[in-house]
């Protein structure tokens, strides 16, 4: 009976985690090293360029960009630290023709902001946003507070 469940469990993370890829632009015959590749990792994928994503595949995105300045809407949903966030933030980035990024958020204390980092070289390339009154407050699940 273990076995049953460990194999609908296994089918079902594969189903979730492995994901649709969405293209953000017309021409979807473009060559890999033409387009750029955005990977989303606790945080969901709203917009592309204030165009809302039609499908982003939750925490785990994946959305192809041309190549050039990209501007990057996302709200938090960090489930492993059970934090989210209602507002969304944005942040912008030049997208390179064969380049993997991933936007992630980053903390400061109870606020949050996106980042954007080259997945080959690990180097955040979005502007660096300051601790500001723009940046976010971080809603803390009870769960952890509940021990």
């Amino acid at each position: 009976m273990n076995k049953v469940v460990l194999m609908i469990k296994i089918l079902i993370a594969s189903f979730l985690l492995g994901g649709c890829t969405t293209a953000m632009y017309a021409d979807k015959s473009l060559p890999d090293s033409e387009i750029a590749l955005i990977k989303s990792d606790d945080a969901i994928i709203l917009f592309v360029d204030d165009i809302e994503v039609p499908y982003s595949g939750g925490n785990y995105a994946k959305i192809k960009v041309l190549p050039g300045m990209r501007k990057i809407t996302v709200r938090l949903n960090d489930i492993d630290q059970h934090r989210s966030a209602i507002m969304h933030q944005s942040t912008y980035f030049n997208a390179l023709g064969g380049d993997t990024y991933i936007v992630k958020p980053q903390y400061r204390d109870i606020y949050w902001f996106p980042v954007i980092i080259n997945e080959a070289t690990g180097e955040v390339i979005s502007s660096k946003k300051k601790l500001n009154s723009c940046s976010k407050k971080l809603w803390v699940s009870p769960k952890l507070f509940s021990k």
